[in-house]
């Protein structure tokens, strides 16, 4: 996969750049199919999009979890929240999604720190300002249920204290993840188009 025709994250570049030609051209083939059913959903309701790949995305994550070796190693748990100060980038309809939740379940959305989030280099933002909007004080998710795709297939197997990059700078943060997930991902925001989240979600606020 080249960058002119999918989405990468860093962790799918990765690992294409150390596959073999076959491997390579069976993830051209996963992702060219994961790209056509993108588009065949395209059409529907912006929750029911975001919905239904989340749901493919789970069920990949499931499966990878259930048939790795590095499953079992997982420690990602409720509170360990330093991925939560991330930036991450998601597609309109899964902003307008997070939308209607924060709508239906009282959520406040801080227009003045999405801007802030949006305007300048994630790196430079202060701590409390790459905190997910989302995050609840207890560091808890408040949309876990719909969370975007970003958040579903990360996970990792190194001590969660490490993820903390103020804490620990330049530090190795062990990840495990499914290839098809990635790719899914992947398809899903070539297909939809993305933008980090502070700016995708004031785009989409209406």
């Amino acid at each position: 996969m080249s960058p002119d025709l999918a989405y990468i994250s860093s962790t799918l570049k990765g690992a294409t750049a150390k596959m073999t030609l076959r491997e390579k051209s069976e993830a051209r083939e996963c992702f060219e199919h994961w790209r056509s059913e993108c588009q065949r959903i395209g059409p529907n309701p912006p929750e029911v999009v975001a919905h239904t790949v989340h749901a493919i995305i789970d069920e990949r994550m499931q499966h990878m979890l259930a048939t790795s070796v590095h499953g079992p190693d997982v420690q990602c748990r409720k509170g360990c929240a330093s991925c939560c100060r991330l930036q991450v980038d998601v597609y309109a309809h899964e902003a307008e999604l997070l939308h209607l939740i924060a709508r239906v379940d009282g959520i406040e959305i801080d227009a003045e720190k999405l801007a802030r989030q949006a305007s300048m280099p994630w790196h430079q933002l202060p701590i409390e300002d790459r905190r997910c909007l989302f995050l609840s004080a207890d560091n808890e998710c408040r949309v876990y249920e719909h969370r975007p795709g970003a958040c579903r297939k990360y996970m990792v197997k190194s001590e969660p204290d490490l993820c903390d990059m103020d804490k620990h700078p330049g530090g190795e943060v062990a990840i495990v993840f499914s290839m098809e997930a990635e790719i899914i991902s992947s398809a899903a925001m070539t297909v939809y188009g993305a933008d980090n989240m502070a700016a995708m979600l004031l785009k989409t606020r209406g």
